[in-house]
């Protein structure tokens, strides 16, 4: 074999007639690979920098991209590695300078960008796992999370796509084809048996409505009237338009209080020709006698109405448990681990969380505010203007806002169909967790060269060996490393396995019955009892038993005005003035009126405090039709 390193711009394409050539004198080189990492390439040359003749390869824009390229014993000619130079060298000594070279080109950052764009379309992920402010760039991580992937770029085309971690879209056999001493197996960790998660949803629950409260206002007053001897200060009493209510949460929509005398004759009571309210009579000389005199006080009745505006507010916190099995193989020497797994959903009423525009307010540089649907953030520091559109350069436009969920008077928010979403994305999240812990073994060797040239960290490679557990593996690459001794011209392929330890076993439901415990694997879809449902990554579930209210302390829909009014007390009637006048009359006063002050006519009326002051927890419950398992890639004996 022979390989050959030219030196080449990011334009250019690989040919065997242009580029099979030594531009410079290699003595090492490593190519590697890892999963969900850039490749890159090593290489160690003769120091150029101490030539007369030699260009100055930092600042040679033609000399910024390197192809490495390999020769075959056959005559087959491939290409291994594309990439551009690192500008600082990696280790210079002497005479020898190491380059480093990364498979970083146009190409690669604009099929990245495609698909991380893809990726926030798919319908494996969910922006209710983020913040509000994280949602417009999340991380790969964040968009891989419930998926059994990680991004691989390709060394020579500087392609990117999604590899499984399980099973490569490549297919390799290496047989027994590889250095014999240079086989090594090692349990990386124990894998997980079984996965808790508990999904939180922590949201203000709010509904809005109105509701007129004439019938139960009347229902306990005579003739449904409030008759009373001080009609003035219960007008002045009197609920407004607008005016809110203790406790908050209640505005006065429509009111209106009808007065007018009442017919019944009521009989006078006795006044003291001393008492005070003869005294402008007497001084205008309109009262001369000086005997007592019985005196007839106006009774007025007020038909009272009045409709309220109100507004539900409940803090709510739901909580989704469920366990997650993972039927893998049983490992004698260690146990099994199990995880608990706690996962939160944010901001599902993203715009209540945000203030709205106002005039003539201070606004922070990056504030954000909601304003007529759509969510703006200040480009920089700012006082309002009288109109929004006057102030339209100083706000950068986010988006629209979302709300969740779009009826958020239902009560449980995981059993809508938005909260479905949610659950499902929980589910393929733990299963991404167990094929991550399933794939617990290593095995590494070391073989030629040429036998590993199409290899990639896309391929899954099938190995035998007498002295492996069954006689057999298959794994998925997790590192490569091409390496080339110049000084010895050895040419050699480290390469490193990663093996699932599941069982990969499939059964049929025999059958649907509620009460049964489906301890299977690979349950086929068409044999599936119908109230369980297949998330994306293909967990069979069914929602359980609940702990906690449903729909809140209240279930705003159907509120009533029985619901809202608890008490209306109407104090100091005509009935009970009438008592302490006749009380206060001659000749046991001079001044009836005296006490009477004290006693105007007042309507009180207690409410139910709709603003939810504790939090209100509500647990839900899944069943899981059956365990996940990942593949059997490795035999490690019943124990």
């Amino acid at each position: 074999m022979k390989y050959y390193f030219s030196w080449v711009n990011e334009e250019s394409v690989f040919s065997v007639e242009t580029h099979l050539h030594e531009d410079e004198k290699i003595f090492s080189l490593q190519i590697i690979e890892e999963e969900g990492s850039v490749p890159h390439a090593r290489i160690t040359l003769e120091n150029f920098k101490g030539k007369k003749e030699g260009i100055d390869l930092f600042e040679a824009n033609e000399r910024s991209y390197c192809f490495i390229s390999v020769e075959t014993t056959s005559g087959e000619v491939s290409l291994l590695f594309r990439g551009r130079l690192v500008n600082c060298p990696t280790r210079l000594s002497g005479e020898l300078i190491t380059l480093d070279f990364i498979a970083l080109s146009k190409t690669r950052e604009e099929n990245y960008d495609l698909l991380l764009k893809n990726l926030k379309k798919a319908p494996t992920w969910d922006e209710l796992f983020l913040p509000f402010s994280q949602r417009e760039n999340p991380s790969i991580e964040d968009l891989l999370a419930s998926q059994n992937a990680l991004p691989y770029w390709d060394r020579t085309s500087h392609n990117v796509a999604l590899s499984n971690l399980i099973e490569g879209r490549h297919q390799g056999d290496i047989g027994g084809r590889y250095y014999r001493d240079s086989l090594n197996l090692s349990l990386k960790r124990s894998p997980l048996e079984e996965i808790e998660v508990h999904l939180h949803a922590k949201w203000i629950q709010r509904f809005e409505g109105s509701t007129k409260l004439d019938r139960l206002l009347q229902k306990d007053l005579p003739e449904g009237v409030i008759q009373t001897y001080s009609g003035f200060d219960l007008e002045k009493q009197w609920w407004r338009a607008d005016q809110h209510f203790q406790p908050h949460g209640y505005r006065v929509a429509e009111t209106s209080l009808i007065s007018f005398p009442k017919l019944e004759r009521i009989d006078g009571f006795w006044v003291s020709p001393d008492d005070p309210l003869f005294q402008k009579k007497r001084t205008k000389g309109r009262l001369e006698t000086k005997d007592p005199q019985k005196v007839r006080f106006k009774c007025k009745a007020y038909r009272p109405s009045l409709k309220l505006a109100w507004r539900y507010v409940q803090p709510r916190h739901e909580e989704v448990v469920f366990k997650l099995k993972h039927d893998c193989q049983k490992l004698a020497y260690k146990p099994s681990k199990r995880k608990v797994l706690n996962l939160t959903v944010y901001d599902l009423v993203a715009g209540e969380q945000l203030a709205h525009w106002g005039p003539d307010l201070y606004y922070k540089r990056e504030e954000r505010i909601d304003h007529h649907g759509n969510i703006y953030q200040a480009r920089r520091s700012h006082r309002s203007s009288a109109q929004f559109q006057d102030d339209v350069e100083e706000w950068e436009t986010l988006g629209s806002s979302k709300n969740y969920p779009l009826l958020q008077h239902r009560g449980t928010f995981f059993k809508t169909d938005r909260g479905r979403k949610v659950v499902e994305q929980a589910l393929d999240r733990a299963k991404a967790y167990l094929c991550s812990g399933s794939r617990c073994i290593d095995i590494s060797f070391i073989c030629s060269l040429e036998e590993a040239l199409k290899w990639s960290c896309d391929h899954s490679i099938t190995m035998t060996d007498e002295r492996l557990p069954g006689g057999k593996a298959k794994g998925k690459i997790k590192q490569l490393t091409f390496e080339v001794i110049g000084e010895t011209g050895r040419m050699r392929a480290y390469v490193t396995l990663g093996c699932c330890v599941g069982t990969g076993a499939e059964t049929l439901v025999e059958a649907a019955d509620d009460n049964e415990g489906y301890g299977m694997t690979g349950v086929l879809e068409e044999r599936l009892p119908s109230q369980y449902t297949k998330t994306q990554g293909g967990v069979f579930y069914r929602y359980g038993s609940m702990d906690g209210v449903e729909r809140g302390i209240l279930y705003p829909a159907f509120l009533g005005a029985a619901d809202l009014l608890r008490e209306v007390s109407v104090s100091h009637d005509a009935k009970e003035q009438g008592e302490i006048l006749r009380a206060n009359q001659y000749p046991n006063s001079h001044n009836i009126l005296e006490k009477f002050k004290g006693y105007g006519t007042k309507v009180q009326l207690r409410l139910e405090d709709l603003r939810g002051r504790r939090l209100e927890k509500t647990t839900l419950s899944l069943d899981i039709l059956n365990p996940w398992s990942a593949p059997k890639q490795i035999n490690l004996g019943d124990h």
